[in-house]
């Protein structure tokens, strides 16, 4: 049985990853002029990106299906080698049931499963311990033998292509999703303005005005909005994909890698380390604001638990765009070489906007703390730059070191 159970989990497997390999041959063509894909975005490709998505949904359902047939297979088979020992009775010794002069053809099933399962493989009209081969099939579909049932898949391998595969397909989703904000904030380091010093000129204007590129990405993440509920409103479309919406933010961690990589240093680069600078809940209690966002977060999860659950499915991807957004943000600001006092006030309208934008929103976490501490930074008095952070913890010495880039990109001695 296990070689048979064994042969099936690796059919589909492969079949599974085949399917993996061609989502991401598809993902390949589509991103590999992200500006060509930025430049034609329009709402139909998230949607077509989604129907991917439904791929690995299916998968996973029938992967389940054949799981549940399988078992359905193995009890029934159970039953009957169970009902022929009741039946035709055991040898002397209790442990051997004979075969019968004859039996209907529907029940050869029986003598294969029953060789199947014997550890002794069966001479002449012995076929072996009916414990044994009762056990053999048993363990397949309930708790006993160690739970296996309950806590292991029948067909283990593919069920990990089938995570493979989702993952796959949520990357595809993301680089869609994601190109118009990423194109936008491509060259935000370089910007002249951020250098520029202020004129008797912006001293007559009236107030200071978020830049195209920020409108650009505020934008577009309120469309996304519109993109993405008329796929999760499809109770089909929703049910197959929902299932395979487990770690869907994780699309968004090479983003806060490159801007751990950007604060530098070798706390940042740590897996746990860029694991918890990007999670709002982790870092919120190493700036100066996270009283005020504790409050807020709160808030914002009893909110999204009254949420239907087609408007959770459309806020997970929000949430996760939105975090690769604010890492992006992040890094593009730490690459930022000169810091004028009038472009940090620029850079304080636009990092406000993207957080209005957030805020409209409602996706729990968000904005990201450190959007609205970086906001703080760039016009922070300079005697109170460095009073935010705790060093004690690695956390705190990776905040610690982006305070102390934005400082020197200001000219302040830290």
């Amino acid at each position: 049985t296990d070689v048979a159970v064994a042969a099936i989990d690796e059919l589909l497997a492969r079949h599974t990853g085949e399917v993996a390999i061609a989502v991401s041959t598809l993902r390949t063509s589509m991103t590999a002029d992200e500006d060509r894909l930025a430049e034609n975005f329009d709402e139909e490709h998230v949607q077509c990106a989604l129907e991917i998505l439904k791929v690995a949904g299916g998968m996973k359902h029938d992967v389940s299906t054949c799981e549940a047939k399988t078992k359905g297979v193995f009890r029934e088979m159970l039953k009957r080698l169970e009902r022929y020992a009741d039946t035709f009775g055991t040898e002397s010794g209790g442990t051997s049931f004979n075969l019968p002069d004859s039996m209907p053809s529907t029940d050869v099933a029986l003598i294969i499963a029953q060789d199947t399962c014997s550890d002794k493989g069966g001479v002449e009209e012995n076929y072996g311990d009916i414990s044994t081969e009762t056990s053999s099939l048993a363990r397949f579909f309930t708790g006993d033998k160690g739970g296996l049932a309950r806590t292991t898949s029948l067909y283990s391998k593919a069920a990990e292509a089938v995570i493979r595969l989702a993952r796959t397909c949520h990357v595809f989703v993301f680089d869609v999703c994601s190109a118009v904000p990423r194109r936008a904030l491509r060259d935000l380091s370089s910007k002249p303005i951020w250098r520029k010093e202020a004129s008797d000129e912006d001293a007559l204007t009236y107030g200071i005005l978020p830049q195209q590129y920020i409108n650009t990405v505020g934008e577009h993440m309120l469309a996304l909005v519109q993109a993405i509920e008329p796929f999760a409103s499809d109770p089909e479309a929703f049910e197959l994909t929902d299932g395979v919406m487990d770690n869907a933010k994780d699309v968004a961690l090479p983003s806060w890698r490159d801007f751990a990589a950007a604060i530098g240093g070798s706390d940042a680069n740590r897996d746990e380390i860029v694991a918890g600078l990007m999670n709002a809940q982790s870092i919120r209690d190493y700036v100066s604001m996270h009283v005020e966002e504790s409050e807020k977060i709160e808030d914002d999860v009893e909110e999204e638990e009254e949420l239907t659950a087609s408007a959770q499915f459309t806020n997970k991807w929000l949430d996760a765009i939105g975090l690769a957004v604010s890492g992006y943000l992040l890094e593009r600001t730490l690459r930022i070489h000169s810091l004028s006092k009038a472009g940090g006030e620029h850079l304080s309208a636009d990092y406000n906007y993207l957080i209005n934008v957030f805020e409209a929103l409602g996706i729990t976490g968000h904005p990201h703390p450190l959007l609205l501490h970086f906001t703080r930074l760039f016009s922070m008095p300079p005697n109170e730059m460095m009073v935010s952070a705790d060093t004690s913890s690695a956390m705190g010495r990776a905040i610690r070191a982006s305070e102390n880039r934005i400082a020197l990109m200001r000219g302040i001695d830290s």
